[in-house]
């Protein structure tokens, strides 16, 4: 047996030699696996029915035995897929998604694609979830603390939850472009949680130009300003960072350092990342009005948020007593999540006097290929300008897109 096991561990170090530093913990337990199969496989060796004797050398047999371990792997990864896939959701809950056209997970290399629904994709999930009706009478009640459950939501992951949103001048080139021009520039986030999207602002930004965030819980805040990059800004009075209940109805807090409190049209842009879907849909348009009143004429509102149909909501929806009303969930950890259409965000922002520069949906297909897994994702992004020129609302599929240079991605962190 001792012999064998050198011979196997000899053939493993030829056709499967140590990957680099950050590899090698997975590397390790693979390479294990197919130790065990390739001895198990191997025993008795004396026994005239023991595969072994079907093979003229160890090395001969080693081969066999890691491309049947190697078949019986694929097959059972395909056979959890498929289970998956054909899961059967409750009675309360929305059918498997379907993607009968295009698969990430067949490009070995692919960690997402782009996804393009179909007419009928898109009418399965109206009828899914335009029926839902409040079943959330044994959970969080609507007028819960939600300052205290974001609270807490900040104090067990801190700045470790989600990605930081390298990709907002890319996504939204009216900001670069005047960040390029060197004059004065304000741009505002209400609900900047930990500075994912303003940091990255702040380091690509000019020094003329003031970044400003709100946030409801305090402990973001105080994460937030305990960031280096927010530390070096704040020292040049150009980050500012605030508690602020966006719903109540008491005047933003922002001051500049020259200036008593200013309440209205004083930035050149505001951002609203992921923000409105966590406020319960009564309150929306008092809070876009708010945020409104904040712009200059002809500044810039920059949208982003959960679409219609994305993944993650027919995973709440597949968990009875999540819905709150249609397209409202209370998550697990009691914070809420709405997922909006492109027509009612379209409608809701033209009737509080906001013109349409761009509205689309984000459509991505994402894999986990170590559970042989795939997740559609859906967004909704859009550009509105306060009085400004009127430009046709373009109802497009989110175009090819290229990864932000040098990322500083966070294992385990959210995508959004």
């Amino acid at each position: 047996m001792t012999e064998l096991s050198r011979a196997v561990d000899k053939y493993l170090d030829r056709i499967d030699p140590p990957p680099p530093p950050a590899s090698q913990p997975h590397w390790i337990m693979e390479r294990n696996e197919k130790a065990v199969a390739l001895l198990l496989l191997s025993i008795p060796l004396s026994s005239p029915d023991s595969p072994w004797s079907q093979f003229p050398t160890l090395s001969a047999f080693t081969s066999h035995c890691i491309t049947t371990t190697i078949s019986q792997s694929q097959s059972q990864s395909q056979f959890k897929s498929k289970s998956k896939s054909a899961h059967k959701f409750t009675s309360e809950g929305p059918p498997p998604q379907q993607f009968p056209n295009q698969n990430v997970l067949d490009d070995p290399d692919a960690l997402w694609m782009e996804d393009k629904w179909t007419a009928e994709e898109e009418a399965a999930a109206d009828r899914t979830f335009t029926s839902q009706t409040n079943n959330s009478s044994n959970l969080t009640p609507m007028n819960d603390d939600q300052r205290k459950q974001w609270d807490m939501f900040y104090k067990r992951n801190q700045a470790n939850f989600f990605k930081d949103r390298h990709y907002m001048l890319r996504e939204f080139p009216s900001v670069e472009a005047s960040f390029k021009t060197g004059r004065e520039y304000c741009l505002l986030e209400v609900g900047c949680g930990v500075g994912n999207a303003l940091l990255p602002l702040l380091t690509d930004s000019s020094e003329k130009t003031t970044l400003v965030g709100f946030e409801l819980a305090k402990t973001a805040v105080d994460i937030l300003k305990a960031d280096p990059r927010f530390k070096a800004g704040q020292a040049k009075n150009r980050a500012f960072a605030y508690e602020f209940d966006i719903t109540s109805n008491s005047p933003f807090p922002h001051k500049t350092p020259t200036s008593p409190p200013l309440t209205t049209s004083y930035a050149d842009a505001a951002m609203l990342m992921f923000t409105l879907s966590a406020i319960e849909p009564s309150k929306h348009r008092a809070v876009l009005k708010s945020v409104i009143q904040l712009l200059k004429p002809g500044g810039s509102l920059l949208f982003r948020d959960y679409g219609w149909g994305d993944a993650a909501q027919y995973k709440l929806s597949e968990n009875k007593g999540r819905v709150l009303e249609r397209g409202f969930y209370v998550k697990q950890d009691g914070t809420r999540v709405y997922y909006f259409k492109l027509e009612e965000v379209k409608e809701l922002l033209e009737e509080l006097g906001m013109e349409v520069f761009e509205l689309r949906n984000v459509r991505r297909q994402y894999c986990n290929r170590d559970e042989g897994e795939r997740r559609r994702r859906c967004w909704v992004q859009g550009e509105f300008r306060k009085r400004g020129e009127k430009v046709e609302v373009n109802f497009l599929e989110k175009k090819t897109d290229v990864p932000a240079p040098n990322p500083k991605k966070k294992k385990g962190c959210v995508v959004q």
